[in-house]
């Protein structure tokens, strides 16, 4: 198993990014909305985030599929299982 740092725009025309079902796959760890871009009404988007435990980088981008619709990624790294993002700007309370 391998951690994936992944961000992508998600399609925001009627303003929801939030995903389709709750919980989302257990392979996304934490997801959270940094961003707005696009503010137009067909081509906004909102820049998601997401730590993702799988074993490859096409597991990880899949498991973002499950719930939302991806129109760009913005990146996808591999990062040691024990990694989390800045608790600063991407809280994640313990599990």
């Amino acid at each position: 198993m391998k951690r994936w740092w992944i961000s992508w725009e998600e399609p925001t025309p009627k303003g929801d990014y939030r995903p389709l079902h709750v919980p989302v796959p257990d392979a996304v760890k934490k997801w959270w909305c940094s961003g707005y871009g696009g503010f137009g009404a067909e081509d906004s988007y909102a820049t998601l985030c997401a730590v993702v435990d799988a074993p490859t980088e096409e597991e990880a981008r899949k498991a973002i599929r499950v719930e939302w619709e991806p129109q760009e990624w913005r990146f996808c790294e591999e990062c040691t299982l024990d990694w989390r993002p800045n608790a600063g700007r991407f809280p994640w309370e313990d599990e």
